[in-house]
């Protein structure tokens, strides 16, 4: 993903330079660890002092500043967090260390109103002069892009839409049958949910075709906990939460595949639309520099292969386009999900079935008959050690007094 430094982010021309001493600047921050990422601004004073705002909750703070050597300390009032930044200090790409919470993150800044001194030594700033042809080749580029990114938006809308439609229906057959056998104690959401994850990584996943699964596990795992699906929207997101595509990052943050399944339905398309929002955004923050010749976008850059470079899903190591996921077995997807509840239902609350020898006999040959129907090999054998039935009734209800 291209990236454009801090002052393109408030619209004005980029400069550079390397600062030994801090001055009194604006910055735009990145904080970053795995999928996890937070957008701040600080504001230093120029002696000792910084504030923090956090521009997606607006939450903000304070605290200082101390350079030795070639690094930056920082501390923030009433905080265990810590920084440490690189020296000297890079108005255009400034990098940085944080701990916080126990965790260690990434930072990257950029400067939000840099102004050049005389005595700064400036990088020249590189001019991209295109000619008429080039710039129509690239706005070209751009409207295939756009169509790429609305077919890619379409068949991921689908493909998530029927994952959460086996996963509902696979909810149904479930507790229609914990309904039959009277069971008091069921899974929780939240546990579905992790079983869910566990099976498709084994042998959920070959039932419903390997690369299906290890996909379909990648994106419930990701959606279910908030983080972006789609692998170059991060980066996108960095981007353009500045420009046009701060109102849809909002809606992202709040966009999330609920636990519950029957909510999942609902959350799909607002979950796609908002990723695709932002790589739209960012496709029209490259259009609006083509046309106004910015010197961003380097020379060669192609706006179609760079949305096929980022509109792609990574599951186990393997890179896949959003437009080609791999199709789907719906009834093989939601055995998959029937047979991880059930194991972990038998590991988890059998305990809690009646003692009564006879009903505990007919509710064995259920969960066995149900588990043959949907396909657990080892059905017989977890029944028989989850509801054990052949024992002494008197050792229940007690011996003759």
């Amino acid at each position: 993903m291209i990236a454009t430094s801090g002052a393109d982010l408030d619209r004005e021309e980029p400069s550079m330079a390397m600062l030994y001493t801090m001055r009194k600047l604006s910055w735009s921050v990145i904080c970053s660890r795995g999928n996890q990422y937070f957008w701040w601004a600080y504001h230093f004073d120029g002696k000792s002092s910084v504030t923090w705002v956090d521009e997606n909750n607006k939450m903000t703070g304070s605290g200082t500043y101390k350079i030795t050597g070639n690094v930056m300390k920082m501390t923030w009032f009433k905080s265990a967090t810590t920084e440490s930044w690189d020296v000297p200090i890079d108005t255009n790409n400034w990098t940085g260390r944080c701990r916080m919470k126990g965790l260690d993150y990434q930072l990257v800044a950029k400067a939000r109103n840099f102004k050049p001194a005389p005595e700064d030594e400036i990088e020249p700033a590189y001019q991209e002069i295109r000619s008429p042809a080039e710039k129509t080749a690239m706005l070209e580029q751009c409207s295939q892009a756009l169509g790429y990114i609305v077919h890619s938006q379409t068949n991921m809308e689908i493909w998530l839409s029927t994952v959460a439609i086996c996963y509902g229906s696979a909810y149904q057959s479930f507790n229609s049958v914990m309904n039959e056998i009277s069971a008091t104690q069921k899974l929780a959401y939240d546990v579905l949910l992790q079983l869910s994850l566990a099976f498709l990584g084994g042998a959920g996943g070959a039932a419903a075709g390997l690369v299906a699964g290890k996909v379909v596990k990648e994106v419930m795992a990701s959606a279910a906990g908030q983080s972006f699906i789609i692998d170059g929207i991060k980066d996108m997101a960095k981007y353009s939460i500045r420009t046009t595509g701060a109102e849809v990052f909002k809606a992202r943050n709040g966009a999330r595949m609920p636990v519950e399944p029957f909510l999942w339905k609902e959350n799909v398309r607002r979950v796609v639309l908002a990723e695709f929002g932002l790589a739209t955004a960012g496709l029209n923050f490259w259009r609006e520099g083509i046309n106004n010749d910015n010197d961003y976008l380097p020379a060669g850059f192609d706006p179609l292969a760079e949305i096929k470079q980022d509109l792609q899903i990574t599951a186990n190591g393997q890179r896949i386009p959003v437009n080609n996921l791999p199709p789907l077995d719906e009834n093989a997807l939601q055995f998959a999900y029937e047979r991880s509840w059930l194991v972990g239902w038998l590991e988890k609350c059998a305990d809690s079935v009646t003692v009564i020898p006879g009903v505990r006999a007919s509710v064995a040959d259920t969960l066995t008959d149900y588990g043959l129907r949907i396909g657990v090999s080892n059905i017989r054998q977890l029944v028989k050690n989850a509801i054990p039935i052949d024992y002494d009734p008197m050792l229940i209800y007690g011996a003759p007094q």
